[in-house]
């Protein structure tokens, strides 16, 4: 089993800019973990699965991606679980298995909408990469529909880890599926858009690039999509002459035709931020990973930036969530630091926001993963409440994959297996169930 190279951290059309509005301070009690947890596992218990790696969240099923299990014997071939909510419990209900699972295909990024499924697989074919969409029949079973793959596939290129990577990243809604391509055109990046007409067809409906790359932004490595908005993550964008910054990039759909409106980044920036490495988007609201961003002093502590649309081409800045409890690491590379914004999620005007620690050599009390919620009120972004599993193993990866909804809070911690008798790596999703005293959506949002 190798390590699986889109977790982005797990071991590891103007600049927008203005005032950081102030996080308030934290409650009594915000360190207490919600009760009870179920704690979800894959069928196969596999050592090295890495399950929970990916979450998607839609009505009582979610989505579980596993990029590195091994499915009919093949090695690395990824998975997708999907389980039902039964009362308050999480229950295994089927695994969708692609009509042409491959060695090291990496099968695992995840969109769940309703009864649809588009599902990532960036290591197929050499690194090629696939998605494959999936529909839930009356019976219960996943049907695979369509294979998507990118435009002039080719293995004739210098990476190691794949010319494409096609699926490294996926979004749905309605009929509408995104698929990342962060490698394409020698790691510049792109993103494909499909759609589904009456008949139940799926085409391509357009190819989108950025408009300024640098020279290897890795565009596509992370999308969020809503309606006719769709945002594209470039990490590794140099901005303002400054390496690997990173940036996010805004297109909207008008007739068919989607069009780069703007291109985000975070003011205060600096060089291997890795801004734009998570994405979030509800409504005209934008929630934005720069997880390795440092602060006073500290590198690597991450940080997510809000902004907010005003106009169709303006997004402002809102503000930048912070960590209460956040500690930075070492030198500014990718291995150190807490991480904060590894995983975002977003409903309305709560925010779980994970961190979890990439390297192993960091202190004990460190390396403990964590999710943060945040609430919006009046504009202002707080901090409400953090914590972390009390059954937790440092290093276990908690707080990688965040997804939730009016009832529940679903946390990953893929590397779960890290104690004596366990299989390492096998991974593992923490569910809570929420009180509703704990969210806030926006007066317009269906929960």
């Amino acid at each position: 089993m190798k390590r699986y190279d889109g977790i982005q951290a797990l071991i590891c059309s103007a600049v927008l800019g203005m005032t950081v509005t102030p996080l308030g301070a934290n409650p009594a009690g915000a360190d207490v973990e919600p009760s009870p947890a179920q704690q979800i596992l894959s069928p196969s218990n596999e050592a090295g699965a890495v399950f929970g790696s990916h979450l998607s969240l839609s009505g009582d099923r979610v989505a579980i991606g596993a990029v590195t299990a091994n499915t009919n014997g093949i090695e690395d071939a990824g998975a997708v679980h999907i389980f039902e909510r039964v009362g308050s419990q999480w229950q295994h209900a089927s695994q969708p298995i692609p009509s042409d699972p491959g060695i090291s295909s990496n099968l695992g990024t995840v969109a769940l909408q309703g009864t649809r499924l588009l599902a990532g697989a960036s290591g197929q074919a050499s690194g090629i990469g696939a998605a494959y969409i999936f529909e839930r029949n009356p019976a219960g079973d996943w049907i695979q529909q369509r294979k998507f793959v990118p435009d002039n596939p080719t293995t004739s290129c210098v990476l190691t880890n794949g010319c494409h990577r096609f699926g490294i990243a996926v979004a749905l809604d309605g009929d509408t599926a995104v698929v990342g391509a962060s490698r394409e055109n020698d790691r510049k990046g792109a993103v494909y858009v499909f759609v589904r007409d009456a008949l139940g067809n799926w085409a391509k409906q357009q190819r989108l690039v950025a408009n300024d790359s640098s020279t290897y932004p890795h565009f596509g490595a992370a999308v969020a999509l809503q309606g006719d908005t769709l945002l594209i993550g470039a990490e590794f964008q140099d901005v303002s002459g400054v390496t690997y910054r990173g940036a996010t990039y805004v297109f909207t759909r008008t007739v068919g035709t989607w069009t780069q409106r703007a291109r985000l980044s975070a003011a205060d920036g600096e060089a291997r931020d890795n801004f734009g490495s998570t994405l979030a988007l509800d409504g005209d609201t934008a929630l934005i990973g720069s997880r390795l961003a440092n602060l006073a002093g500290q590198n690597n502590r991450g940080a997510v930036y809000a902004f907010v649309r005003s106009a169709p081409a303006v997004w402002n800045l809102q503000a930048r969530l912070n960590a209460s409890d956040g500690v930075g690491e070492g030198p500014a590379d990718h291995h150190t630091g807490d991480q904060f914004g590894l995983a975002i999620a977003l409903r309305g005007d709560t925010a779980w926001i994970g961190k979890s620690p990439g390297n192993l050599t960091t202190p004990l009390p460190d390396r403990y993963g964590s999710v943060y919620q945040f609430v919006r009120t009046a504009g202002l972004w707080n901090e409400m409440q953090r914590f972390t599993p009390a059954t937790g193993s440092p290093g276990d990866g908690f707080g990688a994959s965040i997804a939730f909804d009016a009832k529940s809070l679903l946390v990953g911690a893929p590397y779960e297996g890290t104690s004596p008798g366990e299989p390492a790596e096998r991974g593992m999703v923490y569910a809570y169930t929420l009180p509703q005293a704990d969210l806030i959506f926006a007066d317009d949002f269906e929960s």
